[in-house]
């Protein structure tokens, strides 16, 4: 009917003045049983014992509820997706900025002076003609060589035998 967490709630909400309850009947029963603490308590802590005695009264300890694992339950389920926003509005088209202004046309330079014409060059001297060269002298005619003696016949060679057959 609750819901996980806010069950979780009410029992630590029992818890504490069920606590609260005992620190009330201890001190009621003061001198039978009592209930001593081993350290300071923070604000929503509550008295857990520690399973020990001094004498007739039993030794607790302060303790957040969180760090209890004991006291927690078990995890919940996964809530359900939540509806899809609506679709923001289209932005405003921004203005067209402005025209830039064109650029003035610069004026034509002036034409360049003609060159003055260079002057004729002066035509060169004819050169002179050369002399012809001497003819040159005809050379010896050679001395013929002295024919040699022919040599002597050689002598006729011996007639071969036959071979044997």
């Amino acid at each position: 009917m609750f819901g996980k967490e806010m069950d979780r709630k009410l029992f630590i909400l029992g818890l504490v003045l069920m606590g609260v309850l005992l620190y009330f009947v201890s001190q009621a029963r003061a001198g039978i049983e009592t209930v001593k603490d081993n350290n300071d308590g923070n604000i929503g802590d509550i008295l857990v014992n520690s399973g020990t005695k001094n004498g007739n009264s039993d030794v607790g300890h302060w303790a957040d509820p969180i760090d209890i694992p004991e006291l927690k339950g078990d995890k919940g389920d996964t809530g359900l997706q939540g509806i899809q926003g609506i679709a923001g509005l289209n932005g405003k088209d921004g203005k067209d900025g402005q025209d830039g202004i064109n650029g003035l046309n610069g004026i034509n330079g002036a034409n360049g002076i003609d060159g003055v014409d260079g002057i004729d060059g002066i035509n060169g001297l004819n050169g002179i003609d050369g002399q012809d060269g001497k003819d040159g002298l005809g050379g010896l005619n050679g001395i013929d060589g002295i024919n040699g003696i022919d040599g002597a016949k050689g002598d006729k060679g011996d007639t071969g035998n036959d071979g044997i057959g």
